[in-house]
Order: structure tokens, then C-alpha cells, then sequence
């Protein structure tokens, strides 16, 4: 992996800035055909020294709770993650780069399993497993996606919540509210 390295760049620092989205510089793109602006915050950027090409990185920590389980990106609460680095890499190809397809996670995993002191009088130590984590992206969802939201923001009426949403199932519940009142 001594061909990936730190990528260099003016605008990185603005680039990890996700709570400036708006802001020149950010790490944001326009979808010109619906008209609506995406972006986030990246965690790094490594360049490929042999390809030149860019790879997107996020940052994971975690703690296993079951010692040498192998930190997998197949949970299913982690499609999240990849969408969000499907995003970064659509998002870095239309500002221009030359972007791969894997992108990468870094997992710090604390090791709470280790056989040394923990906790002491003054301080507390953890040692931590690092994974890297390699994801081939897809990018082939998000245009369709921003259309179909450009899509849902324009309709006369608001699409019906689906039976497990839990902004639908509140909304429910305070109609069943009012109608008891």
C-alpha cells in the first residue's frame, strides 16, 4: 500500500468542512438537471502514485463487542456508509478529479480484549486493530435518485409515508392524538 499516499491539495482543508456545505470551495457539485446541490464532508484523500488516480477514505472507530469478530462493511446498517462514499466520489467527479472506484475505509477498532491495564489511577489506555477496508463504488443510483427527489419536491401532493418510516409513524400518531381530543 506504499503507493497510496496523503493527496495534496489547496482546497482540502475547505473539502473536510461538512458543516459549510454551501461555501466555495466545499466539497459540493449542482446537479445541473434537477437542480439540487450535493456534497459533504470528506474524512481523506489518498493519491494512487502509480494510476494517479484519487481514492476517497472515511474514518471508522469502533469496539467490537464479540473479541476477533472481522469487521466486515456487511451490516446493514452500513449501506449508509457506502452511499456516502458513493456520493463523495460522484460529487469529486463532476468537480474534475480523476476518482477510482475503490474507495476505502479505515477502521480504528479498540481492542477491549487485550491483555494489559485498561483503566489506571491517572489515565486509561486503549490499543486499537486497524482494518482497511477496500469498496468498490457505485454511482450509477444517485442521478436517477436526485431526479426522483427533484421529482417529489415539485409534486402537488406529498408521497404517503411507508408503514415502518418513523417520521410517517409519528406523523400518525398525532393524528390519533387529535382525533381523541
Amino acid at each position: 500500500m506504499g503507493h497510496l499516499v496523503p493527496y495534496q491539495h489547496d482546497d482540502f482543508e475547505k473539502w473536510t468542512q461538512s458543516l459549510h456545505f454551501g461555501a466555495e470551495g466545499r466539497m459540493n457539485t449542482v446537479h445541473k438537471e434537477s437542480n439540487i446541490k450535493l456534497g459533504g464532508g470528506l474524512d481523506d484523500i489518498w493519491l494512487n502514485t502509480e494510476t494517479g488516480k484519487l481514492h476517497i477514505v472515511d474514518y471508522k472507530s469502533t469496539s467490537q463487542k464479540t473479541e476477533g469478530k472481522q469487521i466486515t462493511l456487511d451490516d446493514q446498517w452500513k449501506a449508509g456508509y457506502k452511499r456516502q462514499m458513493d456520493m463523495y466520489v460522484w460529487v469529486m467527479r463532476h468537480k474534475g478529479f480523476d476518482v477510482s472506484s475503490t474507495g476505502y475505509f479505515l477502521y480504528c477498532d479498540g481492542d477491549r480484549f487485550g491483555d494489559y491495564e485498561f483503566l489506571n489511577t491517572e489515565d486509561a489506555v486503549m490499543h486499537f486493530k486497524m482494518s482497511l477496508i477496500p469498496y468498490e463504488v457505485s454511482t450509477d443510483w444517485i442521478e436517477p435518485t436526485l431526479m426522483n427527489i427533484r421529482k417529489c419536491l415539485t409534486e402537488d401532493q406529498t408521497p404517503e409515508h411507508s408503514d415502518s418510516c418513523e417520521f410517517g409513524i409519528f406523523l400518525r400518531s398525532l393524528g390519533s392524538i387529535k382525533e381523541k381530543t
